[in-house]
Parts: C-alpha cells; sequence; structure tokens
C-alpha cells in the first residue's frame, strides 16, 4: 500500500488506496464503498502508468508518487457497461474533489504535541482501520460467495425445470409419435383390405373376360383363316392367269425370234445368191475381155506378119 485519499463516487464516500507491487511491475487503484462495501480496480503497468504523466512537466518525475497517485484518483470515475459496473480513468479531474488535492511530495500524519497516549490511540484507531477494512472485505467476499451459491443454485434450479420441460416435452412427442404411428398403420390396414378387395373384383373381371375373349379370339381365327383362304384362292388364281400370260408371251416372243430368225437367213441367202451372180457375171465380164484381148492379139500378129 502506497497511497489512500477518500472520494465520493454517486453519493457514497469510497476509500481509494494505491498498490505498487514491484514483482509484477504493476500499480493497482482500488476503490472500496465505505456504504456498500462494494469494490473496484483499475490496474496499470510501469510503462502504461508512466505514460499517463509524459506530457505533465510537474509529474513527469517518477519519485513523485503521491503527485501521480492523486493526480490519477482525481479522475477516477465509475462507468456502466452493459449492466456492470468499470473503474475509469477520466481525462480531465471529475466533479467529486479527493480530500486531498494538492500535489504533495511527502504526506506524514500531523502528530503536533500529541503525547504517547495519543499517538498510541491514533496508531490503534490507523489499525482499527486497517481491520474494519479486512472485515468488511471479507464479510463482501461471504455476501458475494451466498450470492454466488444463491445464483448456482437458482441456475440448478431453472436447469432442472428445463430438463423436466424438456423430457415432458419428449415424452409428449413421443406419445404423438407412438399415436400417429398407429394411426398410420391402421389407415395402412384399411387401404390394404380396400386394394385386396379391388384386386379380387379384377381378377374376377379377368377371369370373364378372359374367358370372352378366347371366344371371341376363337371367331376371329376362324373369320381369319377364311379371309386368309379367299384370299390365297385368289392369289392362286392371279398367279395361274399370270404365269399363263407370262407363258403366252414368252412363245410370242420365241415366234417372233423364230420368224426374225428365218427373216435374216432368207436375207443371206438372198444376199449370197445376188453375190453369186455377181460373181458369175464378173467372171463372164473378164472372160469376155480377156477373148477380145486375145483375138485382137491374134489380129495385130496376123497383120504384123
Amino acid at each position: 500500500l502506497m497511497y489512500q485519499e477518500s472520494k465520493e463516487f454517486n453519493s457514497e464516500m469510497f476509500l481509494c488506496s494505491a498498490y505498487d507491487n514491484e514483482s509484477a511491475s504493476r500499480i493497482t487503484f482500488e476503490i472500496y464503498g465505505l456504504d456498500t462495501q462494494d469494490m473496484y480496480h483499475l490496474i496499470y503497468d510501469y510503462q502504461n502508468f508512466n505514460s499517463l504523466f509524459r506530457f505533465n512537466a510537474e509529474l513527469m518525475n517518477p519519485t513523485k508518487k503521491e503527485g501521480r497517485f492523486n493526480w490519477v484518483i482525481a479522475r477516477l470515475k465509475i462507468e456502466t457497461l452493459n449492466s456492470k459496473r468499470e473503474l475509469k480513468l477520466a481525462p480531465d479531474p471529475t466533479e467529486e474533489v479527493a480530500s486531498i488535492p494538492l500535489y504533495e511530495t511527502q504526506r506524514k500524519i500531523p502528530t503536533g504535541r500529541m503525547d504517547l497516549n495519543e499517538r498510541k490511540k491514533l496508531r490503534e484507531s490507523m489499525d482499527m482501520l486497517d481491520i474494519r477494512r479486512a472485515e468488511k472485505i471479507q464479510k463482501r467476499r461471504l455476501e458475494w460467495k451466498q450470492r454466488a451459491l444463491k445464483r448456482i443454485m437458482q441456475l440448478k434450479e431453472e436447469d432442472k425445470l428445463r430438463k423436466e420441460s424438456v423430457n415432458q416435452k419428449i415424452e409428449e412427442e413421443r406419445k404423438l409419435r407412438v399415436k400417429m404411428k398407429e394411426e398410420r398403420e391402421r389407415r395402412e390396414r384399411e387401404e390394404e383390405a380396400r386394394a385386396e378387395a379391388i384386386r379380387k373384383q379384377r381378377r374376377k373381371k379377368v377371369v370373364e373376360k378372359e374367358t370372352s375373349t378366347k371366344e371371341d379370339v376363337q371367331k376371329s381365327y376362324e373369320e381369319l383363316r377364311s379371309r386368309w383362304r379367299i384370299s390365297d384362292e385368289a392369289a392362286a388364281k392371279t398367279k395361274a392367269e399370270h404365269e399363263e400370260k407370262l407363258e403366252r408371251e414368252r412363245q410370242s416372243r420365241l415366234e417372233a425370234a423364230q420368224q426374225a430368225q428365218q427373216h435374216a437367213l432368207d436375207i443371206q441367202a438372198r444376199r449370197e445368191a445376188a453375190w453369186a451372180a455377181k460373181e458369175e457375171r464378173i467372171r463372164k465380164a473378164e472372160a469376155a475381155k480377156i477373148n477380145h484381148i486375145r483375138d485382137v492379139k491374134i489380129t495385130l500378129e496376123r497383120q504384123a506378119e
């Protein structure tokens, strides 16, 4: 503990204390409500704490600890964020003024001309202040534990009720599902019975239809065979007439071919006869010419003699 002051927050007097933890290298500001026993903390490490006074020429020196603590306590305020109260540092001094507003390098308890008993009584009162503070802190912690236990029991009870509600809903849903399953099975049985009745009626109609169909098919087959017989006879007749026609055409073509061949033979015979007559005329003309040449030769030989 390095420094203490008293300050009013929200119409309640708080004891403001400054602690220096050299092993952890941090400064802790703690305010304690004398009426409600509420406690709030604001923690700085050495570097951040020194940075608060880097532009303050009077408090830039780290040795002026009490002046620095007073400067910070003068700017402390309690803010409420999301229903949670926290201790914050305001940029300027708050309207609530600390009990010691001036910066001092050293502070001592004013003893004056006190005798031994008065000094002893003063020390005892200071010790009792710490004892009462410790008792109130212990009481506050006990109340907090009781509230925490009460809250835990409340949460357990709420969890129990919630589980019971969930189990009840699960049971209701299970019963509903069972009922729905039974109803679905009943509908399926009814539908199966209706479907079986429809299948029986359908099989009966199928049997009747098959019997009627067999008779109709037999009659249709007889009519079809009759049509096929008539069609076959007509086809056979048509085929015979066609074959007869083809035969007549073949005979006509054969006779025409024979006549054409005989005509060609006659033409060839006449050609050969003409060729023979022509050759005979040529032979006779040549013989006559030869005889004429022989006679002319004989005549010329006689004349020459």
